[in-house]
């Protein structure tokens, strides 16, 4: 796995600015959140959106995982 890549059509959003961009999220809809191998970052960055009252879980594996199931990924 490399990084520079994401899932197509995902929005990527910086986990350290959650406070700014989270409000403006489509309430209603589960948010899933990745990063590279599904630990720290991710865990931190759903914590964080389920504190601002969303409803949200981590791509297990993260990328990588995503990747070696076949999941198509794009490089950015």
């Amino acid at each position: 796995f490399r990084l520079g890549m994401r899932i197509p059509d995902v929005a990527w959003h910086d986990p350290g600015r959650i406070e700014e961009w989270g409000p403006r999220l489509s309430r209603g809809r589960k948010v899933v959140v990745s990063c590279v191998y599904g630990f720290e970052v991710s865990l931190e960055a759903a914590a964080a959106l389920r504190r601002l009252g969303y409803d949200a879980d981590i791509l297990a594996g993260g990328l990588a995982a995503w990747r070696a199931a076949g999941g198509p990924t794009e490089t950015i």
